[in-house]
Order: C-alpha cells, then structure tokens, then sequence
C-alpha cells in the first residue's frame, strides 16, 4: 500500500491480528509467491511470526494507526480495542518498533546501530535486498575487523537485478573484512532476520537497505531471548546446506572496470527502487 504523501512512502508492513491476543509479522506477503496450499518451486523462501500477549496488542496499535491514515477514520472510533491490555505470556522480552513517515525520527534505524555497536561476539543478517547505509555498513566492517562473527545470507539472485548489483561492492568490501557471506540458491529468500550474540533476534518486514531504513512504513519485533534466536539461529543453519559462499570468480569478476561502474550506478539507483 502507498502511503499518502510522497510516492516514496510504501507501506512495507506485514501485520495480521486476531482478537488482539495473537499476531503475525515476518517479510510474507498474502500472495501465491509466499504461501499456498500446496508446495511449489515458484514460491519465495520465507517466514513469518507468531506473537501472543501484550506485544500482539501493541502490534494491533499500529494496524489500528495505518486504518486510521489510510481511511482518516478517527481513532477514537477504535478506543474501545486500544484500551484492552492483554496478559502476559511465556518469558521474552518483546519490543514492537515501527517505522516511517509517521514515526518521530529514524527508530529501526537507531535500533540496528544499537545493536550493531553493542555486539560481543556475533551479528546475522539474511535479507533478500543488502544496500546498507555508510553508519551501518562501517559498523559490520568494524564487527569483522574486530573478530566478531558476521555472517550475511542473501539470495543468489532476488527478484531486483539492479538491487543484486547495488550490493556486491558491500558484499567484497565485507569479505575482505572477513565476514562470511552465503548465497542461497534453490529460491529467491524474502525473510528478514538478524540475530546479535544468540540473544536479540530482529523480526518483520524490513530489508537491510536504504527504503526500509529511511523511507517505507515498517514493523519490526525485537526479541530479547536465547532459545528464540537459537531456534531462529538452527533455521538459517539449514538455509546454510542449500547455500553456496562467495567465491574467488565473483569476486574477480565485481573487480573489473565494468563490473566497478556497474556497481557505482546501482549504488546510486537503488533508493530509489
């Protein structure tokens, strides 16, 4: 959905609640390339979430605020449901964090460089789209530099060809920094996730490039709990055995003078896509 405003504002959410007690936000979209009745070779590798509790009523908040701006429905109509608190369940710790034009700031943003800086051992990012800014894109390099493990797993080729492009100058620049870069071959993967020390997983619908940090409507959930990143952490260890790493070939072939100039007119093209 378009936001209203500039043409730039996207609405990239991806939220289902139900009563305000259960909800689901991952990088799915409702749409045979995501989800089907039967298994198909066409479908996008994905996942999404299912959150119960409080934050589910939290994530309820923010649907309730896109109706309201995409309808100019009064919120008042909807006081009833944003009155109602929900228990709590089970022991995580759960932060709803959404972003965009109606958002104070740069809050996913501000997240990721929190996270990032605070990094002791090791830092996950897979995501189909990886055009970072400078602040983040220096602070994994300085991750690898300093010996933590940083691993990105990215689609062998996503949906966006111009995006694949944009991002192999990130892509060697890390590789050389000594982080570990995977391709996953079989399908395009869509999922956004990032897991930081095996404690704090990062879900939702944002990609780790330039429109999701600074342009679309998004909603990411930080979960503070080890035995959610490790489940998460064995999920991407499988995506692992169908991917291959980078290797020397591609590596050689982004160095040449057309595969640099390339990539410096992706760079520039790819907020914009």
């Amino acid at each position: 959905m378009q936001g209203k405003g500039s043409a730039n504002w996207r609405n990239h959410r991806k939220i289902a609640v139900f009563d305000g007690t259960f909800a689901v936000i991952g990088g799915q979209n409702l749409g045979l390339r995501y989800m089907g009745e039967k298994p198909s070779n066409r479908r996008f590798r994905d996942c999404s979430f299912l959150i119960e509790g409080p934050t589910a009523a939290a994530i309820e908040r923010v649907f309730i605020a896109d109706w309201c701006q995409a309808t100019d429905e009064a919120p008042l109509h909807f006081a009833t449901l944003l009155r109602e608190r929900s228990p709590r369940v089970g022991q995580a710790r759960v932060e709803v964090i959404s972003s965009g034009p109606d958002c104070e700031g740069d809050p996913l943003w501000e997240t990721y460089v929190k996270l990032f800086s605070n990094c002791k051992r090791s830092i996950t990012v897979v995501t189909p789209y990886f055009v970072p800014d400078r602040t983040l894109f220096t602070l994994l390099v300085t991750a690898a530099h300093a010996g933590r493990h940083v691993k990105i797993m990215v689609p062998r080729r996503s949906d966006h060809r111009l995006l694949d492009l944009a991002r192999r100058w990130y892509l060697r620049n890390l590789r050389e920094a000594g982080a570990e870069i995977h391709f996953f071959k079989p399908d395009v993967l869509h999922a956004k996730l990032v897991i930081v020390d095996e404690e704090q997983l990062v879900v939702g619908s944002a990609n780790l490039d330039m429109r999701s940090l600074f342009l679309n409507y998004e909603i990411v959930a930080v979960v503070r709990d080890p035995v959610a990143a490790a489940e998460v952490g064995a999920l991407i260890a499988g995506w692992e055995t169908e991917s291959t790493r980078y290797t020397e070939d591609l590596y050689r072939r982004s160095r040449t003078l057309t595969g640099r100039l390339i990539e410096a007119v992706s760079k520039v093209i790819s907020p914009l896509l």
